[in-house]
Order: C-alpha cells, then structure tokens, then sequence
C-alpha cells in the first residue's frame, strides 16, 4: 500500500541539500569577509596602517576576484544578459580610453575596476545566498549600527584633532560640518561612507517592524536608538535622506506584508515617543541641535531654500549630462575619480565633475557613457520590479526595503570611492538574494512530518 506525500505541499526554498551547501559555503564565507572589510578598511587606512592607506583602498579588490574564480570553479558563477552586458561595456570601455591622446595605465586600471569589477558579485551574491544568510547578514549590520553609532557619538564629542577623527594619510579632522564640528565617519574614511551604511541598516531596523521579527521588542528598540541617534550626529543631510527614504518605502512594503494602516499609525507613535524621550537626554539635544544648525544653514534663503539646495542640485546631476561637450571616447575612464586626480595632479578632488553620470560621460564618451549609465537604470528598474513582485506575493517587506537602501547608490551613487562602491554591491546584492529567497512560511511542517500526517489520515479514513 503506498502513500501519497506531502512533498509538493511544502515550498521548494525549505529545502537546502548538503551537496549545494558544501559547494557554496566556501564562497559565503568569503562574501562575509568582503562584508566585513568593507565596514573596517576605513579604520585601517585612518588608525592601524596609515602608512598603507593607498594600497588598503584596494583591499576588496583580490578578494572579488578570488570570489569570481571560485564561483566559477563551483559552477555557481550566473550568466545572464546583465553580465554579458557588463563584459562588453567594459572592453568598450577600455579600447575607447586607449583611443585618446594621454593614457596614465593606473588610472585607466583603476577606473575599470571602480565601473565593473564589483558589479557581478551583485549576482553572485543573488544566486548563492540563502535566506538564513541574509538575516545573519542583517542581524551583523544591525549590531554594527549600534557600535557604528556609539563611535560616532564619541567622535561627535572629541576634540577634532583627536587621533579618533583623523582622515586617511592627513593627521586632520574631517569636513565641517556646523557650530565648528567635523562631520564623524566612524570606521569609514569619509562620511559617505556613513551615508551609504545607515540605509542598509534601517532597512534591516524596519523589517522588524512590519516583517518576520527576529528580536525581542527591546532589542528592536536598542537597535532603533542607535539609528535615531546616527542621523544627528552624522551631520549629513546625505545620510537623512537615504535613511528617510527607506522609512518611505517601509510604508507601501508594509501594506504589501498585510499590515494595515493602524499598524503603522503604532510605529509613527512609538517613534515620536523615542524621539521625545532622546531629545530629554543632553549631549543627544547637542547633536540634533548641531543637525539643524546644518541643515538651516545649507537650505536657508540665503542658500535658496531646500529647492534650490536639494531639489535643483540632484537634478542637475541628471540633467548636466545632456549639455556635456565631451569628446566621442572620453577623456579616458578613471581621470574623474579622486584617485585619478591625485596619481594626476598630486591633489584630491574632482578634475571633470562631482556629478557621477556627468563623469561617466567625461569619461567614457557620450556613446559609450550613456549605453553605461543606461545599464545602471536598467538594473535599477530589473531590482525595483523584482522586489515589488517578491514583496506582494510573498508577503515579505524585505527585498523591497532593502531596494531602496541600494536605490540611490546604484542609480547614480559615486561608485568610484570604494566605500560607495560597496555598499551599493552589497545592498543591491542581498536585494536580489531576498527577491529569490522568500521566508519559510510559518508552522511550515518538514517533509517527514507532513509525510506521515498525510499517511495517518489515509489510514484512517
């Protein structure tokens, strides 16, 4: 007498054999690690090896490759349009920057793997990691928020010629930010590094609110502090707006999770209580009063007003391109970087434009530059409507919330500081890896258990 199974009753993602997990652990292994320098090469450059600051910008770069070359030892390394595309633009990239009159070969190496390099680990990533990866992975940013925002307080309140805010290779503070304080990093070498990690970790922060909870609500709480007091003593409107902008997203992901609009009503209230009771504590009143010293004196009338100063400014990156007058192949790729400036010029900063499309146009040419800067719309558009899909079939807010932490790193984020560059990897990463990998539903059975209830049914019937 045979039994039917439950097998088909039960998800295809329950299931994680030995073989795949033996094939692909050595490579998540090192997936975290490039996590992890991510979040400490800025530390290392500023307090343990500032003699090796230059070459510690590199530190990721071996190891993406080492990735690459073990995922395809594994068969696991994806082929699909977005690689391909990538492989030629790149080489386009490259014999177009050979075209033009002077050709400096660090820059030009340097800038290949700013603009290509990383991206395919974005797939990888997607295509090798589980989802108890990605909640281990959310659950380390999430605690490293919280150490992230203690260092950052601390450095907020130290003298700013004290060792813990020197920059990369200079024994000086950061940039300004208001009432005569630099604006902290914490481990990264500069604050948009700071800029780039919040979002992702408020993204985490809001799938405890309105996904599957991982934490006790005290823990929740612990970790919403630490992101409540970063926005403030950041000093960076950057880092406001990136973490505002996942708080806006966690409105239509919640809905899609089945959450209604009381619940978020329960979240608003719960975070004004938050903020009354942090504004009661002194040295917290001192960052948010510094902040808004910032902010007003950024986006007051005599800086034109948040319109002018926002508003006008971001779309002027998207517009300045289609008035460049730049030569057919570019004045050669990696020349609009700060490294390039300085392997140039000796000095730091920006030799075409702030503007990162308005770079990649400098750069590489108006035909090759906009194919480029289309690719990066494209996988903008290919991780927004993924994500929507993966958010309301499967009930699941966080490829959504975590799409809009990657949202404007990857649309037209400066990828050429390594930081940024990282950062919109890793995000835009577990962003497709969330969008393949939707949680186990719950009191899901195993297969053995829903094996033998079907079959004690069929017994006794």
């Amino acid at each position: 007498m045979s039994y039917p199974t439950a097998r088909a009753q039960i998800p295809s993602y329950a299931y994680a054999p030995a073989q795949a997990n033996k094939r692909t652990g050595f490579i998540k292994n090192l997936i975290w690690l490039y996590a992890f320098l991510l979040l400490i090469e800025g530390g290392l450059r500023k307090w343990v090896l500032p003699g090796f600051s230059d070459w510690l910008l590199l530190i990721r770069d071996p190891l993406v490759i080492f990735i690459y070359m073990a995922a395809m030892s594994k068969g696991c390394f994806p082929r699909n349009g977005f690689i391909i595309t990538l492989f030629f633009l790149g080489v386009f990239a490259l014999l177009g920057s050979l075209c033009t009159n002077d050709v400096h070969g660090i820059v030009l190496v340097y800038g290949l793997r700013a603009n290509f390099l990383h991206i395919p680990l974005i797939f990888v990533m997607g295509s090798i990691l589980e989802r108890k990866d990605i909640e281990r992975m959310g659950t380390f940013f999430l605690w490293s928020g919280v150490l992230m925002s203690a260092l950052i307080i601390y450095q907020f309140h130290s003298p700013q010629d004290a060792r813990i805010n020197f920059m990369p290779g200079a024994q000086i503070g950061g940039i300004i930010g208001a009432k005569g304080r630099f604006r902290p990093a914490g481990t990264f070498s500069f604050i948009t590094g700071i800029a780039s990690f919040y979002p992702l970790v408020t993204a985490f922060l809001f799938q405890q609110f309105i996904g599957k909870r991982q934490f006790k609500w005290i823990v929740t709480a612990f970790f919403a502090t630490a992101v409540a007091c970063a926005i403030p003593f950041s000093i960076s409107r950057q880092n406001a707006l990136a973490c505002g902008l996942v708080i806006l997203f966690s409105i239509p992901a919640a809905l899609w999770a089945g959450r209604n609009i009381r619940y978020l009503y329960r979240i608003s209230i719960g975070s004004a209580i938050l903020a009354g009771i942090l504004s009661l504590i002194p040295f917290f009143a001192e960052g948010v009063s510094t902040f808004m010293e910032r902010w007003t004196s950024s986006t007051g009338e005599d800086s034109g007003g948040v319109q002018t100063a926002l508003v006008d400014r971001y779309l002027s990156y998207l517009t300045d391109p289609l008035t460049l007058d730049a030569p057919f192949f570019g004045y050669g790729i990696g020349m609009g970087s700060n490294a390039g400036a300085k392997l140039l010029t000796g000095d730091v900063g920006f030799l075409m434009s702030e503007g990162e499309w308005s770079r990649i146009i400098l750069e590489m040419g108006p035909l090759i530059g906009w194919f480029f800067i289309i690719y990066r719309v494209a996988l903008v558009c290919h991780l927004g409507l993924k994500s929507m899909n993966a958010a309301q079939k499967n009930r699941d807010p966080l490829p959504f919330l975590l799409f809009a932490a990657c949202l404007p790193l990857v649309f037209n984020g400066q990828w050429n500081p390594p930081t940024i560059l990282g950062f919109a990897v890793i995000s835009a990463g577990l962003c497709l890896a969330a969008c393949n990998n939707p949680p186990p539903v719950d009191n899901a059975p195993t297969y053995a258990a829903a094996s033998k209830n079907t079959a004690r049914r069929q017994l006794y019937r």
